[in-house]
């Protein structure tokens, strides 16, 4: 019952192209080299953008990482790397890569700012849009599962603007919303935005037993969480 509670859907492109493991070569560290590139040079645009007249510098001032966060992050990137060479081969690692740096950099903005740029959002939507055309042959169901993602949070936007009378959800999160939606489908981004959000009630129960408040949590990272952990249950139960 447990093992049925932790299947995925297998017909995405996640787990279509899996290959049989490989064991570390050079691929890994190209790969982990090119998560660590896609960083450095939005860090790069961060300055140059703060560097013009009229920018909100202080939204730009709290997307640079310091030291350590920036070792963590380039922790992160290696293993992204490792674990995608051992999983899959060919140009699809590559592009995976390049999804799973643009994921990592999202969902680390939003735990610091709770917004994300809107460029590197749309960045990250046209490299899942172009390796659904380049790699699925079911694009437009594919293109589907994505707009009902973002339709979904469109409505709960709406829903929360009219019950709440504030933004429960922004627009980043729609976008965010519909990239995730085309990568994993329907089935696999609600189990995504599910154990996400079991996790994120786990961490708020931790805080508030400390003794702190939290007013909001960064939707992006925890749905990014929960997809990291639907895919490897799926694998592990495969």
């Amino acid at each position: 019952m447990l093992i049925g509670f932790f299947d995925s859907d297998k017909t995405t492109l996640l787990y279509q192209y899996l290959s049989s493991p490989n064991l570390f070569d050079l691929n890994a560290l190209w790969l982990s080299i090119l998560g660590v590139v896609i960083f450095l040079t939005t860090q790069l645009l961060f300055y140059i953008q703060k560097r013009k007249p009229k920018t909100d510098f202080t939204f730009l001032q709290n997307l640079f990482f310091s030291k350590t966060e920036s070792v963590f992050l380039v922790l992160i990137f290696f293993a992204g790397g490792i674990g995608i060479a051992y999983l899959y081969g060919g140009i699809f690692q590559i592009w995976l890569m390049v999804v799973f740096s643009f994921l990592v950099l999202l969902s680390a903005i939003d735990y610091k700012v709770l917004a994300v740029p809107d460029w590197i959002n749309f960045v990250l939507f046209v490299c899942v849009l172009v390796g659904m055309i380049y790699f699925s042959q079911n694009f437009w169901d594919i293109l589907l599962g994505g707009l009902s993602i973002a339709g979904m949070f469109s409505i709960l936007r709406i829903f929360g603007d009219m019950i709440w009378h504030k933004e429960v959800l922004g627009e980043g999160d729609i976008v965010f919303g519909a990239s995730v939606g085309m990568l994993l489908g329907v089935y696999g981004s609600l189990m995504s935005i599910f154990w996400g959000c079991v996790f994120a009630s786990i961490y708020s129960v931790l805080v508030r037993f400390f003794g702190k408040k939290i007013t909001k949590l960064p939707l992006i990272m925890i749905i990014f969480i929960g997809l990291l952990f639907y895919f490897l249950m799926g694998i592990i139960n495969d």
